[in-house]
């Protein structure tokens, strides 16, 4: 399999990454090499298990990479990760987006204000695109806090 580490707090750019590098160990690996990931942070293990069709899921995040290069990709990744997690547009996915009492919310970034000026994007480009990456991601993913 492979193994990773990140002397940093595990986010959500972290898990992508590993992620992706998980996809492509599971796509191009021989047939009697381990599959399994783990990325060991300062905060515990997340484990990958082994993915059928990885090949299918990196052209899936391709297609994805591809569109944003046309235009601006629906993809915020906090806001898509906490949509994976829940399933759907919750107020808890809206709070991601939108910021909370004491902290500010996505849609803050300075790009993310220009891009999507006057248009609420948690729309169906967004839910898509954050099935896409989250779903697959979020089944195979595991993770272990160390204490």
């Amino acid at each position: 399999g492979m193994l990773d580490y990140r002397m940093t707090r595990a986010n959500v750019n972290l898990r992508v990454r590993a992620w992706i590098r998980h996809l492509a160990l599971n796509a191009f690996a021989p047939p009697d090499a381990g599959r399994t990931s783990r990325c060991v942070t300062q905060e515990g293990v997340i484990t990958f298990a082994p993915v059928d069709g990885a090949r299918e899921r990196l052209a899936e995040l391709l297609a994805l990479y591809w569109a944003g290069l046309h235009r601006p990709l629906h993809f915020f990744p906090r806001t898509a990760c906490a949509y994976g997690e829940h399933g759907e547009l919750s107020r808890a996915v809206r709070t991601v987006w939108e910021g909370g009492y004491d902290t500010d919310g996505e849609r803050d970034d300075p790009y993310y204000t220009l891009a999507f000026r006057g248009l609420d994007p948690l729309d169906e480009a967004f839910e898509h695109a954050a099935r896409t990456v989250f779903a697959p991601m979020l089944e195979a993913m595991t993770e272990e806090v160390l204490e």
